[in-house]
C-alpha cells in the first residue's frame, strides 16, 4: 500500500527535477559532441572526444547518483562547456590549418560552432556559481542564460539557413558510366 504525503510528493518531485535537469546535460553534451565529431578531420581528435564523452559520461551517472543539488548540476556544466569550447577551437584550428577558397563564414559549421562557444561561454560562470548563489541572487541572474540560448538560437537558425541555400555538389562525369550504344 502506498500511502501519498506531501514528503512523499516533495521527495518524488525533486527526483524528477534532478533526472530532467540531469538529461538535459546529458542531450545537450551528447548532441554537441557528436556534431564536433562528425566535422573533426582528425582521427586522433575524434578517439579522444569519444575517450573524454565516455569518461564524461561515467561522471555524469557517478554525479547523479552520488550528489544533492538543489538547483542545478554546476560541476557537469562547467566540464561540459570546457570538453566542448576546447573541441570546438580545435576544429577552428583544423580549418586555419587547411585553407580553402570559400570564406569561413560561408561554412554553416562556422555559425553553429560560434553559437555553441558563445552560448557555453556566456553562461558559464551562471552555472558555476548557480549552486553556490543565495535564492534571489539565482533568480536574477539565470535570467541571463536565457539571453545565452537565444543567441545560440540564432547562430544555429543562420547555420541551417547557409546549410539549406548551399549548393551540393555533384560527383564529376568521369565516375559516372556512360552506356556504349553505337549498334553499327
Amino acid at each position: 500500500m502506498i500511502i501519498f504525503s506531501v514528503d512523499n510528493i516533495h521527495r518524488d518531485n525533486h527526483l524528477l527535477r534532478r533526472f530532467l535537469i540531469n538529461s538535459f546535460t546529458f542531450f545537450e553534451y551528447f548532441f554537441l559532441a557528436l556534431f564536433l565529431w562528425i566535422n573533426l578531420a582528425s582521427k586522433k581528435a575524434r578517439k579522444v572526444l569519444v575517450i573524454l564523452s565516455s569518461l564524461f559520461f561515467l561522471f555524469l551517472i557517478y554525479f547523479y547518483i552520488s550528489s544533492h543539488f538543489s538547483r542545478i548540476d554546476s560541476i557537469p556544466i562547467g566540464i561540459e562547456s570546457i570538453i566542448i569550447i576546447s573541441f570546438s577551437f580545435y576544429f577552428f584550428y583544423e580549418k586555419i590549418k587547411s585553407p580553402t577558397l570559400n570564406y569561413i563564414y560561408n561554412d554553416y559549421r562556422f555559425w553553429i560552432l560560434i553559437g555553441m562557444i558563445l552560448y557555453l561561454a556566456g553562461s558559464f560562470f551562471i552555472y558555476i556559481y548557480g549552486e553556490q548563489l543565495d535564492p534571489v541572487a539565482w533568480k536574477k541572474f539565470r535570467y541571463l542564460t536565457v539571453v545565452f540560448y537565444i543567441i545560440r538560437s540564432l547562430f544555429f537558425i543562420i547555420g541551417i539557413v547557409i546549410f539549406l541555400n548551399t549548393p551540393k555538389e555533384k560527383p564529376p562525369l568521369s565516375n559516372k558510366k556512360i552506356p556504349f550504344l553505337d549498334f553499327s
